[in-house]
Protein backbone atom coordinates (compact mmCIF):
# COMPACT_ATOMS: atom_id res chain seq x y z
CA UNK A 1 0.00 0.00 0.00
CA UNK A 2 2.92 2.61 0.72
CA UNK A 3 4.61 1.30 -2.49
CA UNK A 4 1.16 2.60 -4.19
CA UNK A 5 1.09 5.59 -2.62
CA UNK A 6 4.86 6.63 -3.38
CA UNK A 7 4.21 5.70 -6.75
CA UNK A 8 0.89 8.01 -7.05
CA UNK A 9 2.38 10.61 -5.69
CA UNK A 10 6.00 10.22 -7.74
CA UNK A 11 3.62 10.26 -11.16
CA UNK A 12 1.65 13.44 -9.80
CA UNK A 13 4.63 15.58 -8.34
CA UNK A 14 7.11 14.68 -11.62
CA UNK A 15 6.51 15.98 -15.35
CA UNK A 16 6.24 14.10 -18.10
CA UNK A 17 8.51 14.73 -21.15
CA UNK A 18 6.10 16.10 -22.93
CA UNK A 19 5.22 18.63 -19.82
CA UNK A 20 8.56 19.75 -18.72
CA UNK A 21 8.49 23.05 -20.32
CA UNK A 22 5.91 25.13 -19.31
CA UNK A 23 2.85 26.17 -21.66
CA UNK A 24 3.29 29.77 -19.81
CA UNK A 25 7.52 30.37 -20.79
CA UNK A 26 7.79 33.05 -23.05
CA UNK A 27 8.90 32.20 -26.94
CA UNK A 28 12.31 33.75 -26.19
CA UNK A 29 13.00 31.14 -23.43
CA UNK A 30 11.70 28.54 -25.13
CA UNK A 31 13.55 29.42 -28.37
CA UNK A 32 17.06 29.78 -26.01
CA UNK A 33 16.27 26.57 -24.81
CA UNK A 34 15.68 24.90 -28.15
CA UNK A 35 19.03 26.70 -29.49
CA UNK A 36 20.90 25.41 -26.05
CA UNK A 37 19.32 21.75 -27.38
CA UNK A 38 19.84 22.10 -30.89
CA UNK A 39 23.71 23.35 -30.50
CA UNK A 40 24.55 19.67 -28.15
CA UNK A 41 22.61 17.19 -31.00
CA UNK A 42 19.25 17.13 -28.81
CA UNK A 43 17.47 17.71 -32.04
CA UNK A 44 14.39 15.57 -30.86
CA UNK A 45 13.52 17.92 -28.30
CA UNK A 46 14.51 21.03 -30.14
CA UNK A 47 12.58 20.17 -32.68
CA UNK A 48 9.41 20.04 -29.82
CA UNK A 49 10.44 23.37 -28.59
CA UNK A 50 10.84 25.11 -31.71
CA UNK A 51 7.82 24.30 -33.06
CA UNK A 52 6.12 25.89 -29.96
CA UNK A 53 8.11 28.81 -31.01
CA UNK A 54 6.26 29.13 -33.80
CA UNK A 55 2.71 28.80 -31.89
CA UNK A 56 4.00 31.52 -29.69
CA UNK A 57 4.77 34.07 -32.41
CA UNK A 58 8.83 34.33 -31.76
CA UNK A 59 10.44 37.32 -33.11
CA UNK A 60 12.52 34.87 -34.15
CA UNK A 61 10.38 32.51 -36.18
CA UNK A 62 12.77 32.97 -39.11
CA UNK A 63 15.50 30.97 -37.13
CA UNK A 64 12.97 28.61 -35.65
CA UNK A 65 12.01 27.63 -39.45
CA UNK A 66 15.31 27.05 -40.39
CA UNK A 67 16.33 24.99 -37.54
CA UNK A 68 13.71 23.01 -38.04
CA UNK A 69 14.18 22.26 -41.75
CA UNK A 70 17.47 21.11 -40.96
CA UNK A 71 16.53 19.04 -38.20
CA UNK A 72 13.51 17.57 -40.36
CA UNK A 73 16.89 16.76 -43.06
CA UNK A 74 18.37 14.95 -40.46
CA UNK A 75 15.30 12.25 -39.47
CA UNK A 76 14.98 12.06 -43.79
CA UNK A 77 11.65 13.81 -43.56
CA UNK A 78 12.92 15.33 -46.97
CA UNK A 79 8.95 16.66 -47.70
CA UNK A 80 9.07 18.11 -44.43
CA UNK A 81 12.31 20.12 -44.39
CA UNK A 82 11.12 21.12 -47.92
CA UNK A 83 8.27 22.78 -46.43
CA UNK A 84 9.93 24.60 -43.81
CA UNK A 85 12.33 26.11 -46.00
CA UNK A 86 9.46 27.41 -48.60
CA UNK A 87 7.57 29.06 -45.37
CA UNK A 88 11.16 30.89 -44.14
CA UNK A 89 11.62 31.85 -48.04
CA UNK A 90 8.02 33.25 -48.48
CA UNK A 91 7.43 34.78 -44.96
CA UNK A 92 11.06 36.09 -44.28
CA UNK A 93 12.68 36.47 -47.76
CA UNK A 94 15.17 39.33 -46.00
CA UNK A 95 16.08 36.84 -43.16
CA UNK A 96 20.25 35.72 -42.87
CA UNK A 97 18.97 32.57 -43.71
CA UNK A 98 17.34 33.03 -46.77
CA UNK A 99 20.60 32.14 -48.93
CA UNK A 100 20.79 29.10 -45.98
CA UNK A 101 17.62 27.78 -46.80
CA UNK A 102 18.24 28.26 -50.54
CA UNK A 103 21.28 26.02 -50.40
CA UNK A 104 19.83 23.50 -48.19
CA UNK A 105 16.67 23.29 -50.94
CA UNK A 106 19.11 22.40 -53.74
CA UNK A 107 21.16 19.70 -50.91
CA UNK A 108 17.46 18.38 -50.66
CA UNK A 109 17.35 18.32 -54.42
CA UNK A 110 20.46 16.16 -54.70
CA UNK A 111 19.73 14.10 -52.07
CA UNK A 112 16.19 13.04 -54.07
CA UNK A 113 18.38 12.55 -57.35
CA UNK A 114 16.78 15.69 -58.69
CA UNK A 115 19.52 16.50 -60.79
CA UNK A 116 18.08 19.38 -62.71
CA UNK A 117 16.45 21.01 -60.12
CA UNK A 118 19.71 20.79 -58.22
CA UNK A 119 21.42 22.20 -60.84
CA UNK A 120 19.07 25.27 -61.21
CA UNK A 121 18.82 26.05 -57.57
CA UNK A 122 22.62 25.92 -57.29
CA UNK A 123 23.57 27.86 -60.22
CA UNK A 124 20.67 30.25 -58.24
CA UNK A 125 22.77 30.67 -55.15
CA UNK A 126 25.89 31.51 -57.01
CA UNK A 127 24.38 34.30 -58.07
CA UNK A 128 22.94 35.97 -54.76
CA UNK A 129 24.53 38.45 -52.95
CA UNK A 130 25.33 36.24 -50.11
CA UNK A 131 28.08 35.11 -47.47
CA UNK A 132 31.27 34.03 -49.55
CA UNK A 133 30.77 30.44 -47.50
CA UNK A 134 27.51 29.86 -48.99
CA UNK A 135 29.04 30.48 -52.33
CA UNK A 136 32.22 28.50 -52.03
CA UNK A 137 30.19 25.02 -50.97
CA UNK A 138 27.46 25.74 -53.87
CA UNK A 139 30.35 26.15 -56.04
CA UNK A 140 31.90 22.66 -55.10
CA UNK A 141 28.51 21.47 -55.02
CA UNK A 142 27.80 22.11 -58.53
CA UNK A 143 30.99 20.72 -59.76
CA UNK A 144 30.46 17.76 -57.84
CA UNK A 145 26.36 17.45 -60.17
CA UNK A 146 28.60 18.32 -63.24
CA UNK A 147 30.82 15.36 -62.53
CA UNK A 148 28.22 13.09 -61.38
CA UNK A 149 26.11 13.81 -64.71
CA UNK A 150 29.30 12.63 -66.81
CA UNK A 151 29.83 16.24 -67.88
CA UNK A 152 33.79 16.55 -66.62
CA UNK A 153 34.71 20.11 -68.40
CA UNK A 154 32.09 21.72 -66.92
CA UNK A 155 32.73 19.79 -63.29
CA UNK A 156 36.88 20.87 -64.03
CA UNK A 157 35.95 24.27 -65.10
CA UNK A 158 33.64 25.17 -62.23
CA UNK A 159 36.42 23.82 -59.64
CA UNK A 160 39.18 26.05 -61.29
CA UNK A 161 36.33 28.78 -61.11
CA UNK A 162 36.54 28.48 -57.26
CA UNK A 163 39.95 27.98 -56.55
CA UNK A 164 40.49 31.38 -58.45
CA UNK A 165 37.84 32.93 -56.69
CA UNK A 166 38.93 31.91 -53.28
CA UNK A 167 42.33 30.22 -53.07
CA UNK A 168 42.43 30.00 -49.13
CA UNK A 169 39.08 28.72 -48.79
CA UNK A 170 38.58 25.25 -47.31
CA UNK A 171 36.07 23.88 -49.85
CA UNK A 172 39.09 25.64 -52.57
CA UNK A 173 41.57 22.83 -51.09
CA UNK A 174 38.65 20.72 -51.54
CA UNK A 175 38.22 21.32 -54.93
CA UNK A 176 41.63 21.37 -55.32
CA UNK A 177 41.92 17.62 -55.07
CA UNK A 178 38.98 17.08 -57.17
CA UNK A 179 40.87 18.75 -60.25
CA UNK A 180 44.18 16.43 -59.35
CA UNK A 181 41.65 13.68 -59.23
CA UNK A 182 40.41 14.90 -63.06
CA UNK A 183 43.99 15.17 -63.85
CA UNK A 184 45.01 11.75 -63.46
CA UNK A 185 42.04 9.87 -64.29
CA UNK A 186 42.18 11.90 -67.34
CA UNK A 187 45.02 13.31 -68.72
CA UNK A 188 44.32 14.20 -72.30
CA UNK A 189 41.80 16.36 -71.10
CA UNK A 190 43.29 18.11 -68.12
CA UNK A 191 46.52 16.67 -68.53
CA UNK A 192 49.19 20.11 -67.80
CA UNK A 193 50.88 19.74 -71.14
CA UNK A 194 51.44 23.05 -72.24
CA UNK A 195 53.42 25.74 -70.81
CA UNK A 196 50.35 28.25 -70.40
CA UNK A 197 48.74 25.72 -68.38
CA UNK A 198 51.49 25.22 -66.23
CA UNK A 199 51.97 29.04 -65.57
CA UNK A 200 48.32 29.40 -64.50
CA UNK A 201 48.38 26.37 -61.85
CA UNK A 202 51.50 27.71 -60.97
CA UNK A 203 50.00 31.22 -60.23
CA UNK A 204 46.56 29.12 -58.79
CA UNK A 205 49.29 26.93 -56.42
CA UNK A 206 51.08 30.39 -55.15
CA UNK A 207 47.81 32.04 -54.33
CA UNK A 208 46.84 29.30 -52.68
CA UNK A 209 49.83 29.50 -50.63
CA UNK A 210 51.44 26.06 -51.59
CA UNK A 211 54.50 27.20 -52.28
CA UNK A 212 56.50 24.31 -52.55
CA UNK A 213 54.00 23.12 -54.95
CA UNK A 214 54.59 26.45 -57.05
CA UNK A 215 58.06 26.19 -56.91
CA UNK A 216 58.22 23.07 -58.16
CA UNK A 217 56.19 23.98 -61.32
CA UNK A 218 57.93 27.18 -61.77
CA UNK A 219 61.32 25.28 -62.34
CA UNK A 220 59.93 23.24 -64.63
CA UNK A 221 59.20 25.52 -66.72
CA UNK A 222 62.37 27.24 -66.57
CA UNK A 223 63.88 24.05 -67.42
CA UNK A 224 61.34 23.82 -70.37
CA UNK A 225 62.84 27.03 -71.60
CA UNK A 226 66.53 27.40 -71.21
CA UNK A 227 66.83 30.55 -73.50
CA UNK A 228 64.21 32.58 -75.06
CA UNK A 229 61.57 35.48 -74.23
CA UNK A 230 59.50 33.39 -72.20
CA UNK A 231 62.53 32.29 -69.65
CA UNK A 232 62.56 35.75 -67.98
CA UNK A 233 58.86 35.41 -67.20
CA UNK A 234 58.93 32.02 -66.06
CA UNK A 235 62.43 33.08 -63.86
CA UNK A 236 60.50 36.00 -62.33
CA UNK A 237 57.66 33.41 -60.90
CA UNK A 238 59.93 31.28 -59.40
CA UNK A 239 62.04 34.41 -57.66
CA UNK A 240 58.53 35.54 -56.50
CA UNK A 241 57.26 32.53 -55.02
CA UNK A 242 60.82 31.86 -53.66
CA UNK A 243 60.22 35.48 -51.85
CA UNK A 244 57.19 34.45 -50.15
CA UNK A 245 58.12 31.22 -48.98
CA UNK A 246 61.40 33.10 -47.56
CA UNK A 247 63.63 31.69 -49.64
CA UNK A 248 65.99 34.47 -50.27
CA UNK A 249 69.19 33.18 -50.54
CA UNK A 250 67.87 31.43 -53.43
CA UNK A 251 66.02 34.01 -55.07
CA UNK A 252 69.35 36.45 -55.69
CA UNK A 253 70.94 33.83 -58.51
CA UNK A 254 67.39 33.74 -59.81
CA UNK A 255 66.88 37.65 -60.18
CA UNK A 256 70.56 37.90 -60.85
CA UNK A 257 70.35 36.25 -64.22
CA UNK A 258 67.67 38.38 -65.57
CA UNK A 259 69.34 41.13 -64.47
CA UNK A 260 72.37 40.16 -66.22
CA UNK A 261 71.23 38.16 -68.94
CA UNK A 262 67.44 39.52 -69.74
CA UNK A 263 67.95 43.56 -69.04
CA UNK A 264 65.54 44.51 -71.67
CA UNK A 265 62.87 42.34 -71.20
CA UNK A 266 59.87 43.77 -69.34
CA UNK A 267 61.31 41.71 -66.13
CA UNK A 268 64.05 43.60 -65.43
CA UNK A 269 63.33 46.63 -63.76
CA UNK A 270 61.38 44.19 -61.22
CA UNK A 271 64.23 42.42 -60.79
CA UNK A 272 66.58 45.00 -60.06
CA UNK A 273 64.25 46.47 -57.70
CA UNK A 274 63.11 43.34 -55.75
CA UNK A 275 67.43 41.95 -55.25
CA UNK A 276 68.22 46.04 -54.21
CA UNK A 277 65.33 44.90 -51.49
CA UNK A 278 66.99 41.85 -50.24
CA UNK A 279 70.17 43.07 -49.95
CA UNK A 280 68.73 46.48 -48.06
CA UNK A 281 66.63 43.71 -45.48
CA UNK A 282 70.30 42.00 -45.14
CA UNK A 283 71.44 45.38 -43.89
CA UNK A 284 74.23 45.20 -46.78
CA UNK A 285 73.22 48.69 -48.09
CA UNK A 286 76.45 49.17 -50.69
CA UNK A 287 74.88 46.22 -52.48
CA UNK A 288 71.44 47.78 -52.19
CA UNK A 289 72.52 51.18 -53.24
CA UNK A 290 73.84 49.97 -56.27
CA UNK A 291 71.30 48.17 -57.30
CA UNK A 292 68.91 50.83 -56.76
CA UNK A 293 71.11 53.18 -58.74
CA UNK A 294 71.48 50.93 -61.63
CA UNK A 295 67.37 50.70 -61.35
CA UNK A 296 66.96 54.80 -61.76
CA UNK A 297 70.11 54.88 -64.25
CA UNK A 298 68.54 51.68 -66.34
CA UNK A 299 65.04 52.38 -66.51
CA UNK A 300 64.23 56.20 -66.14
CA UNK A 301 60.39 55.79 -66.44
CA UNK A 302 60.22 52.12 -64.27
CA UNK A 303 57.45 52.64 -61.67
CA UNK A 304 59.55 51.34 -59.08
CA UNK A 305 61.99 54.51 -59.30
CA UNK A 306 59.53 56.18 -56.35
CA UNK A 307 60.81 53.46 -54.43
CA UNK A 308 64.55 52.81 -55.36
CA UNK A 309 64.92 56.97 -54.63
CA UNK A 310 63.16 57.33 -51.27
CA UNK A 311 65.28 53.32 -50.26
CA UNK A 312 68.47 54.98 -51.00
CA UNK A 313 67.61 57.97 -48.90
CA UNK A 314 67.17 55.69 -45.59
CA UNK A 315 70.16 54.31 -46.59
CA UNK A 316 72.32 57.24 -46.22
CA UNK A 317 70.46 58.32 -43.50
CA UNK A 318 71.52 54.81 -41.57
CA UNK A 319 74.89 55.44 -42.77
CA UNK A 320 75.36 58.76 -41.12
CA UNK A 321 75.33 60.53 -44.80
CA UNK A 322 72.81 62.73 -44.33
CA UNK A 323 73.65 65.51 -46.42
CA UNK A 324 73.43 63.15 -49.30
CA UNK A 325 70.29 62.15 -47.76
CA UNK A 326 68.80 65.52 -48.36
CA UNK A 327 69.74 65.75 -51.61
CA UNK A 328 67.49 63.29 -52.29
CA UNK A 329 64.80 64.13 -50.18
CA UNK A 330 65.06 67.67 -51.85
CA UNK A 331 64.58 65.83 -55.08
CA UNK A 332 61.62 63.74 -54.06
CA UNK A 333 59.06 66.12 -53.91
CA UNK A 334 59.84 67.24 -57.63
CA UNK A 335 60.68 64.37 -59.34
CA UNK A 336 57.53 61.89 -58.12
CA UNK A 337 54.99 64.61 -57.39
CA UNK A 338 51.79 61.90 -57.27
CA UNK A 339 54.09 59.71 -54.90
CA UNK A 340 52.57 57.81 -52.20
CA UNK A 341 55.84 58.61 -50.41
CA UNK A 342 56.08 62.27 -50.98
CA UNK A 343 54.67 62.84 -47.85
CA UNK A 344 57.03 61.50 -45.56
CA UNK A 345 60.30 62.14 -47.74
CA UNK A 346 59.47 65.97 -46.52
CA UNK A 347 58.76 64.89 -42.94
CA UNK A 348 62.56 63.26 -43.20
CA UNK A 349 64.02 66.10 -44.84
CA UNK A 350 62.25 68.57 -42.08
CA UNK A 351 63.81 66.31 -39.75
CA UNK A 352 66.89 66.59 -40.47
CA UNK A 353 67.15 69.69 -40.61
CA UNK A 354 66.02 69.83 -37.26
CA UNK A 355 68.39 67.43 -35.90
CA UNK A 356 71.07 69.22 -37.51
CA UNK A 357 70.38 72.42 -35.81
CA UNK A 358 69.48 74.27 -39.22
CA UNK A 359 66.23 75.62 -37.15
CA UNK A 360 65.52 78.00 -39.67
CA UNK A 361 65.02 75.44 -42.59
CA UNK A 362 63.49 73.06 -40.69
CA UNK A 363 60.70 75.59 -39.60
CA UNK A 364 60.53 76.54 -43.59
CA UNK A 365 60.09 72.62 -44.27
CA UNK A 366 57.66 72.02 -41.27
CA UNK A 367 55.73 74.67 -42.63
CA UNK A 368 55.19 73.59 -46.10
CA UNK A 369 54.00 70.34 -44.88
CA UNK A 370 51.60 71.62 -42.19
CA UNK A 371 49.91 73.93 -44.77
CA UNK A 372 49.64 71.05 -47.30
CA UNK A 373 45.86 70.25 -48.34
CA UNK A 374 44.09 67.26 -47.14
CA UNK A 375 44.31 65.52 -43.75
CA UNK A 376 47.93 64.17 -44.45
CA UNK A 377 49.07 61.38 -41.69
CA UNK A 378 52.31 63.93 -40.84
CA UNK A 379 50.49 66.96 -40.89
CA UNK A 380 49.97 67.45 -37.23
CA UNK A 381 52.76 66.46 -36.47
CA UNK A 382 54.49 68.95 -38.73
CA UNK A 383 52.03 71.88 -37.18
CA UNK A 384 53.40 70.42 -33.58
CA UNK A 385 57.53 70.78 -34.69
CA UNK A 386 56.70 73.77 -36.31
CA UNK A 387 56.06 75.24 -33.12
CA UNK A 388 58.94 73.40 -31.29
CA UNK A 389 60.98 74.95 -33.65
CA UNK A 390 60.09 78.35 -33.70
CA UNK A 391 60.74 77.80 -29.78
CA UNK A 392 64.28 77.16 -30.67
CA UNK A 393 64.21 80.23 -32.90
CA UNK A 394 62.96 82.53 -30.12
CA UNK A 395 59.43 83.20 -31.54
CA UNK A 396 58.01 82.36 -28.15
CA UNK A 397 54.49 83.99 -29.20
CA UNK A 398 54.34 82.34 -32.18
CA UNK A 399 54.88 78.66 -30.56
CA UNK A 400 52.00 79.70 -27.82
CA UNK A 401 49.43 80.45 -30.47
CA UNK A 402 50.33 77.21 -32.61
CA UNK A 403 50.16 75.01 -29.32
CA UNK A 404 46.74 76.66 -28.63
CA UNK A 405 45.98 75.69 -32.41
CA UNK A 406 46.86 72.26 -32.11
CA UNK A 407 44.73 72.18 -28.45
CA UNK A 408 41.79 74.15 -29.37
CA UNK A 409 41.57 71.48 -33.26
CA UNK A 410 38.34 69.27 -33.89
CA UNK A 411 40.36 66.07 -33.96
CA UNK A 412 41.97 63.78 -31.63
CA UNK A 413 45.83 64.51 -31.39
CA UNK A 414 48.53 62.70 -29.64
CA UNK A 415 50.25 65.94 -29.93
CA UNK A 416 47.74 67.72 -27.62
CA UNK A 417 49.36 66.32 -24.60
CA UNK A 418 52.85 67.66 -25.86
CA UNK A 419 51.41 70.81 -26.60
CA UNK A 420 49.70 71.52 -23.48
CA UNK A 421 52.22 70.67 -21.63
CA UNK A 422 55.29 72.84 -23.65
CA UNK A 423 52.06 75.55 -22.67
CA UNK A 424 52.31 74.93 -18.93
CA UNK A 425 56.29 75.41 -18.96
CA UNK A 426 55.72 78.50 -21.34
CA UNK A 427 53.65 79.93 -18.43
CA UNK A 428 50.37 79.84 -20.00
CA UNK A 429 46.80 79.52 -18.63
CA UNK A 430 45.49 75.67 -20.33
CA UNK A 431 42.02 75.36 -19.57
CA UNK A 432 40.79 71.76 -19.49
CA UNK A 433 38.79 71.14 -22.45
CA UNK A 434 35.95 69.51 -21.26
CA UNK A 435 34.64 67.10 -24.02
CA UNK A 436 30.80 66.66 -24.84
CA UNK A 437 29.27 63.76 -22.49
CA UNK A 438 26.60 60.91 -23.00
CA UNK A 439 24.01 63.21 -23.75
CA UNK A 440 26.40 64.94 -26.94
CA UNK A 441 25.70 61.26 -28.76
CA UNK A 442 22.21 60.23 -29.03
CA UNK A 443 20.69 57.80 -26.79
CA UNK A 444 17.91 56.46 -29.25
CA UNK A 445 18.85 54.59 -32.47
CA UNK A 446 17.78 56.57 -35.87
CA UNK A 447 15.04 55.81 -37.59
CA UNK A 448 15.99 52.94 -39.87
CA UNK A 449 14.44 51.53 -43.35
CA UNK A 450 12.08 48.16 -42.83
CA UNK A 451 15.01 45.78 -44.10
CA UNK A 452 17.38 47.45 -41.84
CA UNK A 453 14.56 47.28 -38.76
CA UNK A 454 13.78 43.81 -39.62
CA UNK A 455 17.54 42.89 -38.65
CA UNK A 456 17.94 45.38 -35.67
CA UNK A 457 15.33 43.66 -33.74
CA UNK A 458 16.42 40.25 -34.39
CA UNK A 459 20.47 41.11 -33.32
CA UNK A 460 18.69 43.02 -30.01
CA UNK A 461 16.50 39.42 -29.50
CA UNK A 462 19.35 37.45 -30.25
CA UNK A 463 21.51 39.27 -27.74
CA UNK A 464 19.14 39.55 -24.75
CA UNK A 465 19.13 35.01 -25.00
CA UNK A 466 23.02 35.83 -25.12
CA UNK A 467 23.46 34.57 -28.29
CA UNK A 468 26.06 37.18 -29.37
CA UNK A 469 27.99 35.81 -32.72
CA UNK A 470 24.21 35.22 -34.12
CA UNK A 471 23.23 38.77 -32.93
CA UNK A 472 26.64 40.06 -34.67
CA UNK A 473 25.43 38.36 -37.64
CA UNK A 474 22.00 40.59 -38.10
CA UNK A 475 24.23 43.70 -37.21
CA UNK A 476 26.30 42.79 -40.08
CA UNK A 477 23.68 42.81 -42.43
CA UNK A 478 22.37 46.40 -41.20
CA UNK A 479 26.02 47.75 -41.27
CA UNK A 480 26.68 45.91 -44.92
CA UNK A 481 23.62 47.75 -46.39
CA UNK A 482 24.08 50.99 -44.40
CA UNK A 483 25.31 54.37 -45.75
CA UNK A 484 27.54 56.16 -44.26
CA UNK A 485 25.36 58.45 -41.87
CA UNK A 486 26.94 58.66 -38.46
CA UNK A 487 23.60 57.76 -36.18
CA UNK A 488 23.88 54.62 -37.94
CA UNK A 489 27.52 54.09 -37.28
CA UNK A 490 26.84 55.01 -33.67
CA UNK A 491 23.84 52.46 -33.17
CA UNK A 492 26.20 49.57 -34.70
CA UNK A 493 29.27 50.46 -32.76
CA UNK A 494 27.34 50.60 -29.05
CA UNK A 495 25.32 46.99 -30.43
CA UNK A 496 28.62 45.87 -31.74
CA UNK A 497 30.23 46.29 -28.18
CA UNK A 498 27.64 45.08 -26.24
CA UNK A 499 27.97 41.58 -28.44
CA UNK A 500 31.67 41.58 -27.89
CA UNK A 501 32.52 42.11 -31.24
CA UNK A 502 35.02 44.87 -30.08
CA UNK A 503 37.21 45.36 -33.43
CA UNK A 504 33.49 46.19 -35.39
CA UNK A 505 33.04 48.61 -32.91
CA UNK A 506 36.85 50.42 -32.56
CA UNK A 507 36.60 50.48 -36.36
CA UNK A 508 33.33 52.88 -36.35
CA UNK A 509 34.08 54.33 -33.58
CA UNK A 510 37.09 55.87 -35.67
CA UNK A 511 34.98 56.72 -38.31
CA UNK A 512 32.74 59.15 -36.65
CA UNK A 513 33.80 62.51 -36.60
CA UNK A 514 32.61 63.80 -33.21
CA UNK A 515 34.29 64.06 -29.78
CA UNK A 516 32.96 62.76 -26.47
CA UNK A 517 34.32 60.91 -23.48
CA UNK A 518 31.49 58.08 -24.25
CA UNK A 519 32.96 57.65 -28.06
CA UNK A 520 36.79 57.54 -26.51
CA UNK A 521 35.73 54.06 -24.65
CA UNK A 522 34.78 52.80 -27.82
CA UNK A 523 37.83 53.99 -29.60
CA UNK A 524 39.80 52.78 -27.14
CA UNK A 525 38.46 50.50 -24.54
CA UNK A 526 40.73 49.16 -22.78
CA UNK A 527 42.21 52.76 -21.51
CA UNK A 528 38.59 53.07 -19.63
CA UNK A 529 38.67 49.80 -18.28
CA UNK A 530 39.22 49.25 -14.04
CA UNK A 531 41.94 47.60 -12.86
Amino acid sequence: MKNGLALLLFLFLVPLPSQLYSQEQEPRELFAKAYSLFSTGNLAEAGELFQRTLEGKSLLEDYSLYFLSIISSSRGDLESSRKYFRQLKQAFPQSVWSANADLQSAKLSLAEKNYQQAMSELRAVKSLKAGKEIIEEALYLLGRLHETMGELNQAYSVYQELRRASPLSPWSAMARKEVSRLRQEQPQLFGLTRAGALLDEGELLERERLYQEAEKIYRTLVDLAPRGPLRPRFLTALANVLRAARKREEAIPVLTEIVEKYPGSSQGPNALYRLAEIYWNRDENVKALDYFKQLKDRYPKSPFNDLAHFASARIYESLGKPDDALRLYREFAQRFPDSSMREEAQWRLAWIRYLQGNYERAYAAFRRLAADKGEGRYKTGAIYWQARTAQRLGRSDEARQIFFSILNAQEESYYKVPAARWLEKMGATVAEKKTAGSNFLPDTPPPLSPDRSFHFSRSQELARISLNQLAVVELDEIRNSSNDDSSTKLTLMREYARNGAYARSVALANQIPLTSDELNRYRYPLAFWET
